[in-house]
């Protein structure tokens, strides 16, 4: 059975439900205790950053101007999302 594409962030903003920033960002992983079914939904740099905004870390103005960066180096942005 496929699996369905994860939902963008830029569509969906993140549910806040941890009731601190850490926790709501160690949500952002669903697994519910079974490794093989990880579901990491931060799967790109762009959605790091529209999960951000979405949990009010990050203005629009500043969002726009990282995803632009992004755009311009791509390399870099792939290292910090891993970091």
């Amino acid at each position: 059975m496929a699996r369905a594409a994860p939902r963008s962030y830029a569509r969906t903003p993140p549910t806040l439900v941890g009731n601190s920033l850490c926790v709501d960002f160690v949500n952002t992983v669903g697994w519910r205790g079974r490794p093989q079914a990880r579901d990491d939904r931060l799967t790109d740099y762009g959605e790091l950053v529209y999960w951000a905004q979405g949990a009010g870390v990050l203005g629009p103005a500043s969002a726009r101007r990282l995803l632009a960066e992004a755009r311009r180096q791509p390399a870099a942005a792939v290292r910090a999302l891993a970091k």
